[in-house]
């Protein structure tokens, strides 16, 4: 499951920019293959960043990793077809992403708890011995 949309990029850099920055064929609608190719990269990045600390990919979406694919989507568009310099709004909310993953990634910053998939494994401790049932006795035990 992508952690954005397209509207949540297109309400970021506008829908006339995200089909400018797509329509690779020229049929005035946003080309959806680009765009989900980006977003996929997006979504690699931040899995990357945040394997060690969570279980991914999330398979209920913070909003805070939904806002940070958001932006690093709308880059890798201008990345890829920009031929002049990337706007300087652009790479700063790019950069934001990236200082918001590292922060996550460093447990300086935390996920919303209700958000974040719990770990599918669950641990319990049991044991098939009974007081009753030592094979050492307290004084074997004691004589070490």
């Amino acid at each position: 499951m992508p952690y954005c949309a397209t509207s949540d990029i297109q309400a970021l850099i506008t829908p006339a920019m995200v089909l400018q920055l797509t329509d690779d064929d020229k049929d005035n609608s946003p080309d959806s293959s680009v765009i989900d190719s980006r977003i996929q990269m997006a979504d690699t990045i931040i899995d990357s960043k945040l394997a060690q600390k969570h279980q991914v990919p999330f398979t209920v979406v913070p909003s805070l990793i939904k806002e940070i694919s958001s932006r690093i989507t709308a880059y890798l568009l201008y990345e890829r077809k920009t031929l002049g310099e990337i706007p300087q709004s652009i790479i700063d909310m790019r950069k934001m992403a990236m200082d918001w993953l590292d922060q996550i990634a460093a447990g300086e910053m935390q996920l919303p708890v209700s958000s974040v998939s719990p770990s599918t494994t669950t641990w319990k401790n049991q044991s098939n011995k009974t007081s009753d049932s030592k094979m050492f006795t307290d004084e074997i035990l004691e004589s070490f």
